[in-house]
């Protein structure tokens, strides 16, 4: 009877011992934000790595910038906070009492470029029902040139001797210019 009543003692310290480190364990809790704008960051990645072993706790942040990691073993830890576009915020610190570790400022990543040069060709034109529209930019032409010279460059346009414009075969009978009539009918 003595023997069991000791085994019975000796199991309930244990248990109560263990359950003892298992609440000593801390909920934690941040924010990684904007460092200019101060706005929280939506989805970054918040690593805690234990200094002492290979314990690890992650997670990510919420639309508000908000994370919280559960049952986190106190001591010394390395906070590692990354977001694509912002430089990585790696800085050690120490869980004990504390629950909420305060705000990770991210700064944006700036990205130097040499010069960049955008160039671009003007399309040529467009079909619209039965009409073809050219646009007069993607064509050169010398400074001084006629609108004659202009016509004869584009394709499909043709200008016979006696001044008539001809495209695909038929006879031109109006020309806009910006959307209004260009020398009338003649």
């Amino acid at each position: 009877m003595k023997k069991s009543f000791w085994l019975l003692v000796c199991i309930c310290l244990f248990t109560g011992f263990f359950s003892l480190l298992a609440q000593n364990n801390i909920d934690i809790s941040g924010k990684v934000i904007d460092a200019e704008s101060k706005s929280g960051l939506i989805s970054a990645t918040v690593l805690i790595s234990s200094t002492k072993d290979d314990t690890k706790y992650h997670d990510l942040t919420s639309k508000n910038g908000n994370f919280e990691i559960k049952n986190v073993k106190p001591g010394p830890y390395k906070i590692r906070v990354t977001y694509v576009g912002y430089e990585t915020l790696e800085q050690e610190i120490r869980i004990g009492l504390k629950k909420d570790l305060g705000e990770f400022a991210l700064k944006p990543m700036s990205v130097e470029t040499g010069e960049v040069e955008v160039t671009a060709k003007a399309p040529l034109g467009q079909q619209k029902a039965d009409t073809s529209e050219f646009n007069s930019n993607a064509f050169k032409t010398a400074p001084d040139a006629s609108t004659e010279d202009l016509i004869k460059k584009m394709p499909g346009v043709q200008v016979e001797s006696d001044g008539t414009v001809k495209a695909q075969g038929e006879q031109v009978k109006k020309v806009l210019v910006d959307g209004k009539p260009f020398c009338g009918d003649d």
